[in-house]
């Protein structure tokens, strides 16, 4: 009975550890993105310089591309030191450059998109340390507490920003707060798989979030104008 206990305990501890190390990634790729995107809105030469010249433009556009690639090559290589970490810094500058540019082509000056960022930023931040928390108390595993933080998350953030601080209009805003649910609808559907198929690797798991959303979610154009594609679940 000791040996059983200890391994459901074993088992706990590495399922909370692999959704703090995937939440911990996650957190801080948007949290980038919310420091590129402030900037992008409280700088107005910098939507100009993006919407207006050729220049701007290509660096939006290939930063969307580099990125797409990248993280699927990081899939392939995430075993593989020192061009993981390589290409997991290239991926995350180049997630954080392409989100907070996507800013200058929202409606509202880009603060529905920033608005958007804030919110799964707060989501991510909070699941990560309730994970550490869980798996350092080694509690049961519950994906589903996971998904209902998140919905009561956005919610009470969303609801005293537009209440004390709009960022836009409600029939805009209401996009940002649809998009945050629908990413931590994601996660929840992608955790499920990775614990369902033992798929314990943070790097690929994380990368497989972000496919997953880009291939499920309807609105996707409003932070990228590519599609990616599927990507089996399973170590090599």
């Amino acid at each position: 009975m000791a040996t059983d206990n200890e391994s459901d305990d074993n088992e706990n501890r590495e399922k909370w550890a692999l959704m703090f190390a995937v939440y911990a990634i996650i957190s801080l790729q948007f949290l980038l993105a919310v420091a590129v995107g402030s900037v992008v809105v409280s700088v107005s030469r910098i939507p100009h310089f993006v919407l207006h010249t050729a220049p701007g433009l290509s660096i939006y556009i290939i930063s969307i591309v580099l990125c797409l690639i990248i993280q699927c090559v990081l899939l392939d290589l995430r075993k593989r030191w020192p061009c993981n970490c390589i290409l997991f810094i290239l991926w995350t500058i180049l997630f954080a450059s392409a989100v907070g540019l996507s800013c200058s082509y929202s409606k509202g000056g880009g603060k529905t998109v920033l608005e958007t960022i804030i919110l799964i930023s707060v989501v991510a931040v909070v699941l990560t340390l309730h994970s550490l928390y869980s798996m350092l108390r080694e509690r049961d595993f519950s994906s589903g507490e996971l998904v209902l933080i998140s919905f009561f998350l956005v919610a009470c953030v969303y609801i005293p920003i537009q209440v004390f601080h709009p960022f836009a209009k409600l029939s805009t805003s209401i996009f940002a707060c649809l998009f945050a649910l629908s990413f931590a609808g994601r996660m929840y559907i992608a955790g499920n798989l990775f614990i369902k198929h033992k798929f314990y690797d943070p790097i690929g798991a994380a990368v497989i979030v972000h496919l997953i959303f880009l291939m499920t979610n309807p609105n996707r154009k409003e932070l990228t104008s590519s599609r990616a594609g599927r990507v089996p679940l399973r170590n090599p």
